[in-house]
């Protein structure tokens, strides 16, 4: 049954204790179209009578135990695991190697290490040209909303003195790395990209900050987001809209776009993200770098504001795939702070790396990933990316996972009803701190039933069985990242 403006606003009122005005519950009306159809693919899911609901799989799910095993690993499996696009050849003032002091922004994460541990150059050195490319590039594309300048000179100078020393703490030591704001940094203000925190400041590093620092990284800033960690554009409408560091015209993609644009462009050697439906993964292809969301449980998220608690997680954007494997292994780990992370030991990702794609079994997936909205250039990046595979001794096998749809429509249920339930004391006593798309999206998650949530929960597990089939024909799944370019 289609509901009037008028019943939305009288069904909030009554029966949610929600007010809405005219133009929200008009919004919202459409909001709610698309949960109906997501409920509708939901339903074509057969689900047996004792299908429980989700379960971190982590702890409980055998083939990712298998899979994850350092031992299991396959040679040459992380390159294809990433999900991003390699970094390109060309744009935004792409330089990789130190020919002069002017590249030093541009270099791939390990080769600046290598440079510091062998001190041709110095932390100091390192963060002082980073912080100049960010004044160069702020007004351009807005990848930060804080620049903590004198935290990290002052980082860097201790990083320096440390590896004078002979404490050299290994490749992250005198990095200059972006933090994503929605992620806690001590004494700096976490807005979230929204109104909606005040002037909250973080009392404490969050889990992922303090591991980071204790590798010796030099935090730079704290980097644009989508609101709340609620959209993939990285629009905001309090701190003004993230620019394609590629087309500003166009956007970077979201919801962590500044740490996109930051790698992209030399003001971080690397960035933290999040990652609920894309938020890493997004940027980093709309940016042309890469992005790594790991295995659920696998990197802590004490002091990361939620925005879906069983869908969140933490991760890196780098310009290479062996710097992505650094970070994650500084990340990763258990946190006993963190209720949902895994005790599962984490492997040596950088090890991972090594070795070729000989014997490598890529799965390429077929159907809705390959079916209209998908754009021909997208298209055929993805064909020149499998073909880049299968010449470099990759066995390529179709796959088609038959629950792809339902998937995704699970994932918006769960994430719009965990994401308002989040802010339901905000939604209700000053709604005028969100911007009206996110203030939009949790009101229509309100209306979500209890018996939909729990659909979409009981569809995840068998999700979870149908990829745990596939991953035991292939190592690795290559599908594109994203349908679309980045779009005005």
């Amino acid at each position: 049954m289609d509901l009037t403006s008028a019943d939305l606003r009288a069904l909030a009122r009554e029966l949610l204790d929600l007010p809405l005005d005219a133009a929200a519950a008009e919004t919202c009306a459409g909001a709610l179209g698309k949960i109906r159809e997501a409920v509708g693919h939901l339903a074509a899911v057969p689900l047996p009578f004792n299908e429980g609901v989700f379960t971190e799989p982590a702890h409980g799910t055998r083939w990712i135990e298998d899979w994850e095993s350092a031992a299991d690993v396959p040679p040459g499996s992380a390159q294809a695991a990433s999900g991003s696009p390699a970094t390109p050849d060309r744009g935004p003032e792409r330089r990789e190697n130190a020919s002069t002091r002017a590249d030093l922004p541009f270099l791939p994460l390990e080769t600046a290490a290598a440079l510091i541990a062998r001190r041709e150059v110095s932390p100091v050195e390192l963060a002082r040209a980073v912080l100049s490319r960010i004044e160069q590039l702020t007004a351009p594309l807005n990848a930060y909303i804080a620049v903590t300048a004198d935290g990290a000179l002052q980082a860097a100078q201790e990083a320096e003195a440390e590896i004078g020393r002979g404490a050299y703490r290994g490749p992250l030591h005198g990095i200059p790395v972006g933090i994503k704001d929605i992620i806690d940094v001590a004494g700096v203000p976490t807005t979230g990209g929204s109104r909606i925190l005040g002037d909250y400041v973080a009392p404490a590093d969050a889990e992922v900050v303090r591991r980071l620092r204790a590798a010796g990284a030099v935090v730079i800033g704290k980097t644009h987001t989508h609101e709340l960690a609620g959209g993939g554009t990285s629009i905001n409408r309090f701190f003004g809209p993230a620019r394609n560091p590629w087309d500003p015209t166009r956007i970077p993609g979201g919801s962590s776009g500044g740490s996109g644009i930051a790698v992209a462009t030399g003001m971080a050697h690397a960035a933290l993200g999040t990652d609920t439906g894309g938020s890493v993964r997004l940027p980093a292809a709309l940016c042309g770098v890469v992005g790594l969301k790991a295995t659920f449980g696998r990197v802590s998220r004490r002091g990361v504001l939620t925005r879906a608690w069983s869908l969140d997680h933490v991760g890196p954007l780098t310009r290479r795939v062996r710097d992505a494997a650094i970070v994650l292994g500084a990340l990763a780990g258990h946190d006993a702070g963190d209720p949902q992370s895994s005790r599962r030991a984490a492997a040596d990702y950088l090890a991972a790396c090594a070795g070729d794609l000989h014997g490598l079994r890529v799965g390429v997936l077929e159907g809705p990933f390959f079916a209209s909205p998908l754009d021909s250039q997208v298209a055929s990046a993805v064909a020149a990316a499998t073909q880049v595979l299968g010449g470099l001794g990759a066995a390529l096998r179709p796959v088609r996972l038959r629950y792809a749809q339902a998937a995704a429509s699970a994932a918006l249920i769960v994430t719009m009803a965990e994401a308002s339930s989040s802010q339901d004391e905000n939604l209700r006593s000053h709604p005028e701190g969100f911007g009206d798309d996110m203030r939009v999206a949790y009101e229509a998650g309100e209306f979500i039933a209890a018996r939909q949530y729990l659909r979409a929960l009981r569809t995840r597990p068998v999700v979870q069985r149908e990829l745990g089939e596939a991953l035991r024909d292939v190592d690795v799944l290559l599908c594109p990242t994203t349908p679309v370019l980045p779009w005005r």
